[in-house]
């Protein structure tokens, strides 16, 4: 009797252990090959089908150009074979699709499969990976003048930039230069994509500028905004979106946002992604819970009162982040606002929408946000108010004993948390192959 109930009490312990500490892993998809059978107008798709926890899987199958980023659901109706709802892991799995004649060059597409096992992610999985130390050990990869004004600076200008292409590729993203001159200035935007597994087109961004003024070593202009829009990147990387999440470094904010214009005049050709939202992180490490550390701009309290009253009751203290949208970006803006006090109740949001789609409050268009707006895109300024708080921007004492990593990782969770919500996490995986000549 003895020996059962000891065997009980480990077996029950072993159960709890499992529930508590197993890791639900998404399905893996392996050894896929497409091939064209052009006489009877069908693709044989081939795949191997893992799950750590044997679950019953979704197959889903989308075709596109090779030369688009486009990818369509491919019609259930002309499919048939291992596909659809509870399928079972195993090798040597086939689906058979009888294309549409309208498809002319088969031999030109590409097939992306798609495992969900329908698990649902929970939020704070992913929010509590966001850290304060991790930001403090990047910063010092890009501290440092990086303007474009002299030749040493534009030494560190380059670093800072490869930098951050190096981080896209290390953390398996689609990784993009876009190169323009504007005023005789060479302007380079470094985009890094986590494509949409369902939706693609559907695409949020977040951003920050990775230049500084001539005079400064940027580190909360916008070091701080750099270094959380890299975390957040690190972070979501790992896992898959229903829609599309873009991290763009922009340059050249500081010499008349450069590098946003030439992105969204180039957006609007691009009909591959539609911006949904954009979140800018720029200057997001300073803080002081000092009273009279913050200043609020004349004729705030008439424009704000609310947020102004909130400030005056907390004896001016420069101790909260701001997110500011415009009349079109109120949704956004709300998004942000209760993603914060769902899963970082401890950071003081105080949400602001410029008046008059910006043009009576200018002290808030001071950065690349202002472009998007201009164009009728949704977009926030997400910062520690810049100037009314921190008065050592843009001079030689914007360093980084100044910042205050703890804020700035609440202000990443976030926005963790935002993007989390509306790029609309998945537990899945994708794979993408081109199709192979005919047999």
């Amino acid at each position: 009797m003895y020996f059962r109930i000891v065997f009980l009490l480990f077996l029950i312990h072993a159960l709890l252990f499992k529930s508590l500490y197993a890791q639900n892993n998404p399905p893996i998809i392996s050894n896929m090959k497409v091939v064209a059978d052009t006489d009877g107008r069908q693709l044989i798709i081939t795949y191997d089908l893992k799950d750590t926890e044997d679950s019953k899987i979704k197959i889903m199958v989308k075709a596109s150009d090779k030369n688009s980023n486009k990818f369509t659901s491919v019609a259930a109706a002309t499919l048939k074979g291992d596909i659809g709802l509870l399928v079972s892991p195993g090798k040597s799995k086939k689906i058979y699709w009888t294309y549409p004649t309208a498809i002319k060059n088969i031999e030109d597409f590409k097939i992306k499969l798609i495992a969900d096992d329908m698990y649902k992610i929970k939020a704070e999985e992913i929010i509590n990976k966001v850290s304060s130390q991790s930001l403090s050990r990047e910063i010092s990869n890009i501290y440092g003048v990086r303007s474009h004004d002299k030749e040493k600076h534009l030494v560190q200008l380059y670093k800072v930039r490869k930098h951050i292409e190096n981080r896209f590729v290390e953390n398996n993203l689609t990784t993009l230069k876009q190169s323009a001159t504007l005023k005789g200035v060479n302007i380079v935007n470094l985009i890094g994509e986590l494509e949409g597994v369902y939706d693609e087109t559907s695409c949020f961004i977040l951003c920050a500028h990775y230049d500084t003024d001539s005079k400064s070593p940027g580190a909360d202009d916008n070091g701080s905004g750099v270094v959380g829009m890299l975390e957040a990147m690190k972070i979501l990387s790992g896992y898959s979106f229903k829609k599309t999440i873009r991290f763009i470094g922009f340059d050249g904010e500081e010499i008349g946002h450069l590098g946003s214009r030439v992105y969204v005049k180039e957006a609007k050709t691009d009909a591959s992604r539609q911006i949904k939202g954009l979140l800018n992180f720029d200057m997001i490490g300073y803080y002081s819970n000092q009273p009279n550390s913050q200043k609020v701009p004349f004729g705030y309290d008439q424009i704000y009162p609310e947020a102004t009253k909130t400030i005056v009751e907390n004896k001016f203290r420069g101790d909260f982040i701001l997110n500011t949208a415009n009349n079109t970006s109120v949704s956004l803006g709300n998004a942000f606002k209760s993603a914060s006090a769902k899963y970082v109740p401890g950071l003081k949001v105080i949400s602001l929408v410029a008046v008059g789609d910006w043009k009576f409050t200018p002290e808030l268009n001071a950065s690349d946000h202002i472009q998007f707006w201009k164009k009728g895109y949704n977009a926030l300024q997400i910062g520690d108010t810049g100037p009314f708080r921190n008065s050592r921007l843009d001079t030689r004492r914007d360093v980084l004993k100044t910042l205050n990593f703890t804020f700035m990782s609440d202000v990443v969770k976030a926005t963790v948390a935002t993007l989390v919500e509306l790029a609309e996490i998945q537990h899945c995986t994708t794979m993408t192959v081109a199709v192979s000549a005919s047999k």
